[in-house]
C-alpha cells in the first residue's frame, strides 16, 4: 500500500514538473522605463523587447495608474504568440499633460502566463519656449572641396531672454548658460559659421556651410536647444561630386566662369575660420602638372580661345 502512494505521489511531482516546464511566460527586456523631463506637448520614446516562451494566446498591453494619460502605447497594442517567440519590440510614448511626476504602469497579460509590468515614470515640465527652424531638413549639392552655404533662421515663441549659437567659450563671462544654443553633429563636411547671439530678438539666424573633402553623400544634424524649450532637430544632408578637369565651378561646362571661380580659389586659400589653407580641388588642376597656379588660368584661357575659333 505503502508503495502504491509513493509512486501515485511521484507521479503526481512529475506532472506538476512537466506542467511548471510548459507554463505560458511573458518576458520583458527592463522592468522600469525612465522617461525624464519631458516638456507639454512633445513626445519622447522609450522602446522594450517582450519576448513569449510557450504562449497559447496573445499578449494584450494596457496602461494603468493615475497618470496613464500621459503615456501612450505606440506600437501594436496585442502581441501574437509567433511575434513573442522572436521577440516583439513595443514602443512607449511619455506626452504629459500635466507637471510634476507622472507615473504609471504597462501590464501585459496572456491567458496562463502570469502578468508581466514594466513601470513608467517622467516628469512634466510646462513648456515656456517653443524653437521653430524655418526648416527641418536642409540639402546640399556641391563639388568636392568647393563651398556653399544656407541661411537656417529659427523663431521662437513665449520665449524672453538671450539667444546663442555655439560653439562658444564657456569660460567668457557673456557666453555664460546660453538660453538657445545650436550644436552640429555629425560629418564634419558641415560646419556653423561663427558665433551669433541676440538679446530678445524673435529669431536666430545661422549659416551653414557645407564643403565636401570626398565624393559621396555626408549627412549631420543641428541640434537646438534651450532653457524650457524642447530640443530640435535640424537634419542636414549635402551631396558631392567630381566635375571633369578644369570645370572649377562643377556646372558641366568649362567657360570665363570658371576661369573667375580658380581667381578666387588661388586668392582665398585660407579658411578665416580654421586661419590655414583649405587646399586645392583635384579638377582645378587643368594642365595636370600637380600644382593649382597661374598656368591653369591660362590654360583655361586659351582653351575658350580655341573653342572660340
Amino acid at each position: 500500500m505503502r508503495k502504491i502512494v509513493l509512486l501515485a505521489v511521484l507521479n503526481i511531482c512529475a506532472a506538476l514538473a512537466i506542467v511548471a516546464q510548459g507554463a505560458p511566460q511573458i518576458i520583458v527586456s527592463t522592468t522600469s522605463l525612465d522617461f525624464g523631463d519631458g516638456y507639454n506637448g512633445y513626445n519622447e520614446y522609450r522602446t522594450l523587447v517582450v519576448t513569449g516562451v510557450d504562449l497559447t494566446d496573445d499578449i494584450s498591453l494596457t496602461l494603468q495608474g493615475a497618470s496613464s494619460i500621459d503615456y501612450v502605447i505606440k506600437s501594436s497594442k496585442t502581441i501574437t504568440p509567433e511575434q513573442a517567440a522572436e521577440g516583439a519590440e513595443v514602443v512607449i510614448s511619455f506626452f504629459p499633460m500635466n507637471e510634476g511626476p507622472r507615473w504609471a504602469t504597462l501590464v501585459l497579460s496572456s491567458p496562463g502566463a502570469q502578468d508581466a509590468k514594466v513601470t513608467l515614470r517622467g516628469n512634466g515640465i510646462k513648456t515656456s519656449a517653443f524653437l521653430i527652424p524655418d526648416e527641418k531638413m536642409m540639402t546640399f549639392e556641391t563639388a568636392v572641396m568647393c563651398p556653399v552655404y544656407k541661411t537656417l533662421v529659427v523663431h521662437r515663441s513665449e520665449f524672453d531672454g538671450w539667444l546663442a549659437v555655439a560653439p562658444y567659450n564657456p569660460f567668457d563671462p557673456v557666453f555664460l548658460n546660453p538660453k538657445i544654443a545650436a550644436t552640429l553633429q555629425g560629418d564634419s563636411d558641415f560646419r556653423l559659421m561663427g558665433v551669433t547671439m541676440c538679446n530678445k530678438a524673435d529669431s536666430l539666424v545661422l549659416t551653414v556651410r557645407y564643403r565636401p573633402l570626398t565624393v559621396g553623400i555626408h549627412t549631420a544634424q543641428i541640434i537646438l536647444t534651450g532653457e524650457k524649450a524642447h530640443p530640435v532637430t535640424v537634419e542636414l544632408e549635402g551631396t558631392a561630386y567630381m566635375p571633369e578637369t578644369g570645370d572649377v565651378n562643377g556646372d558641366g561646362r568649362i567657360d570665363i566662369a570658371d576661369v573667375t571661380s580658380l581667381i578666387d580659389l588661388l586668392l582665398n586659400n585660407i579658411d578665416d575660420d580654421e586661419e590655414e589653407e583649405v587646399g586645392m580641388p583635384p579638377y582645378a588642376d587643368a594642365n595636370e602638372d600637380g600644382i593649382v597656379g597661374i598656368s591653369d588660368v591660362t590654360l583655361l584661357i586659351d582653351h575658350m580661345l580655341t573653342a572660340r575659333e
